[in-house]
């Protein structure tokens, strides 16, 4: 039988922002695969947890990954083969702007320059804020995208927060370069997020190694080489096949928002045998 391992919930505010932000993301996961017919599970080999969704055979277009719902159609979930081979990718796209020296592409910082001793990243006229990106300029960045999953922070054409100072939090590792951490091997990033919060860290390639953990300290290098793509989130929600209730009822290193059901929220979660 297949058990769920590990959950971790995403925390979609900001410590520098309005809570107007919430529900948008300024850093995107992607999931880039070759479209093929998908191979559904046989009956007699579902695990339990699966035998609860809705997996609509008209709805899957990529092979490795299976689009379904479930809370009548409340939930989207994307059931993702990580031994798949066909393709799939996993890319972290960051918005873009311009560092210290006025140099403008994708942000290799998570902080506007005046926070940080890196590179620093913000919006080129006004450097007091981070920035932000459209989903239709995030998905145009890989024209082979099948999904895009809310990872952290705002993404959109919403009116300006009053206050935007910085970016992702958490262990932030983008197509092997960490951004996040203390000096040398990151910005010097001091707020320590990638010690309070959780995080996902998953391979550039198939078959995919993935790996839930929290860091006891940091010295800003990566916690192991393979790592491809990381995102941090909070609260833990499941680990080790346990439910974290004291750290869901606390809301623990999230903000409060990340805890409400009124509040549409991204999870992520890796079953027993790692599939």
């Amino acid at each position: 039988m297949f058990h769920i391992k590990a959950l971790l919930g995403f925390d979609t505010g900001a410590r520098h922002s309005l809570t107007t932000v919430r529900l948008f993301i300024l850093s995107l996961l992607f999931l880039l695969i070759s479209p093929t017919s998908v191979i559904a599970q046989e009956a007699n080999d579902e695990p339990p947890w699966y035998r609860n969704l809705s997996c609509e055979d008209n709805q899957q277009q990529y092979q490795g990954v299976e689009y379904c719902t479930d809370l009548d159609g409340r939930a989207h979930v994307l059931v993702i083969d990580l031994e798949d081979r066909s393709g799939i990718r996993f890319e972290y796209i960051i918005a873009s702007g311009i560092d210290r020296n006025g140099n403008f592409g994708p942000c290799g910082d998570v902080n506007i320059p005046r926070w940080s001793s890196g590179p620093g990243c913000a919006v080129p006229n006004n450097v007091t804020y981070y920035p932000i990106m459209s989903l239709t300029e995030a998905v145009g960045r890989f024209p082979n995208a099948a999904a895009v999953i809310n990872t952290d922070y705002g993404a959109g054409s919403q009116d300006e927060p009053a206050s935007r100072g910085h970016g992702p939090e958490g262990l932030t590792i983008i197509a092997g370069d960490r951004l996040d951490g203390p000096l040398p091997n990151g910005p010097n990033d001091t707020d320590n997020n990638a010690v309070k919060r959780p995080w996902i860290a998953i391979s550039e390639t198939a078959p995919f190694q993935v790996l839930f953990d929290q860091l006891d300290s940091d010295d800003g290098s990566k916690p192991e080489e393979w790592m491809y793509t990381a995102v941090g989130g909070a609260p833990w929600l499941i680990r080790n096949g346990q439910k974290q209730t004291d750290q869901i009822n606390n809301c623990t290193n999230a903000e409060p928002w990340s805890c409400q059901s009124t509040t549409a929220q991204t999870a992520v979660a890796i079953s027993q045998d790692r599939r």
